[in-house]
């Protein structure tokens, strides 16, 4: 009796253990793809389209709540909040063409994270052409939808107006028009604005010709890179020079030979100075050392009337050559 009264204690305690125990967690429902957006446009690694104040919107197949996401924006927190069901923040106006990083995690998928440039100020270009048909033809292409279409349109004196998209504004007259256009900065879509005024001459343009104005002007091509080519003596190194001479912005061909003396012997190997000099390309002969004897060198150059005299040999090779250096 003793041992049954000990196995039902036992039982009891156990049962009462399990009764009280508290219960898993349920998983968070299925959310199904999620979706990012800024200012209505999806957003991704890389965009450069976000409005300056983000305009953040999260969204899944089924409502979120504002507790089932985080996120910080350049290593800030944001503050997200439920809205029709979905997550939305906001921030204070970033710099156009600025660059971020935003950090998410919805619905514990784990941190992902999506660099995007705030969207920079708009391009425009204004092209004046005649045309057969239409008369004077102005084209206004517009690389973000102006906010007012009829700030656009004001700046336009008279003629024929449509609108090709929320882009394009094409204006017609039957005869030049005169005068100039002035699009002053105008606010666009995304919170941007035009990135400068266009103006543009509306007198008469010649047929076939194009009169334009693009903003932000095209920035200046880079400066050409000097290219200095060494040649030798060789075939080989005859035939890379003519064929790449069209690339070469400075030609230095072997030949010329300074000694312990400082004498002077030897001339620019001809063939690459022939080559040279018909593409109008320069030429800086290289000097070398005889034997390669850097003793030899060392004297040379500490000795001055020997390096007077090759300075003289040097000048001298130059004027009889033509050569700049």
């Amino acid at each position: 009796m003793p041992g049954r009264r000990a196995a039902a204690s036992i039982c009891a305690l156990l049962l009462l253990g399990c009764g009280s125990a508290t219960p898993a967690e349920a998983p968070a429902r299925a959310t199904g793809p999620v979706v990012v957006s800024a200012g209505g446009r999806s957003l991704g690694d890389g965009s450069t389209s976000v409005p300056p104040t983000l305009d953040l919107r999260i969204s899944a197949a089924r409502p979120l709540a504002a507790d089932e996401g985080k996120a910080m924006l350049d290593s800030r927190p944001l503050d997200l909040r439920s809205q029709a069901g979905a997550l939305v923040a906001s921030v204070a106006p970033m710099a156009l063409g600025s660059a971020h990083h935003l950090d998410l995690d919805v619905v514990g998928r784990g941190n992902h994270r999506l660099g995007f440039h705030v969207v920079a100020p708009a391009g425009a270009m204004a092209a004046l052409h005649a045309d057969p048909r239409d008369g004077t033809v102005l084209d206004l292409a517009l690389e973000l939808a102006p906010a007012d279409p009829a700030e656009v349109e004001r700046a336009v004196p008279g003629g024929t107006r449509s609108w090709v998209d929320d882009h394009h504004l094409r204006v017609s007259w039957p005869a030049p028009p005169g005068g100039r256009l002035h699009l002053p900065v105008f606010r666009t879509e995304l919170g941007s604005h035009l990135a400068a005024a266009v103006d543009l001459d509306l007198g008469a343009v010649a047929p076939g010709a194009v009169r334009m104005r693009v903003v932000p002007a095209p920035a200046a091509p880079p400066p050409a890179r000097t290219l200095l080519a060494f040649s030798v003596a060789t075939a080989a190194s005859r035939a890379s020079v003519a064929a790449n001479i069209g690339r070469i912005s400075l030609l230095s061909p072997t030949g010329l030979v300074a000694h312990q003396d400082g004498t002077v012997t030897g001339a620019a190997d001809p063939p690459a100075v022939a080559a040279a000099e018909a593409a109008g390309v320069p030429v800086w002969p290289l000097v070398q050392n005889a034997e390669f004897d850097s003793a030899a060198v060392a004297s040379l150059l500490e000795d001055p009337a020997a390096a007077g005299r090759m300075v003289d040999a040097l000048r001298a090779a130059a004027a009889d050559g033509g050569f700049p250096g």
